[in-house]
């Protein structure tokens, strides 16, 4: 019976619920990496000539 009880004790502590603002982090960090890879794309590749014949 004392086993029993430790048992639900344990699994009633684990329970929690999560921050209700991961989403937004979440949506933060995806945009943010977007952006510095659109800006990575834009310095690196956008100015350079093109080898098939273009200017």
């Amino acid at each position: 019976m004392l086993q029993q009880e430790a048992k639900d004790e344990t699994n009633r502590v684990r329970q929690g619920v999560t921050g209700h603002n991961v989403w937004l982090v979440l949506a933060i960090g995806t945009a943010g990496v977007v952006l510095v890879l659109l800006v990575a794309y834009l310095v690196y590749f956008a100015g350079a000539p093109n080898p098939v014949g273009g200017s």
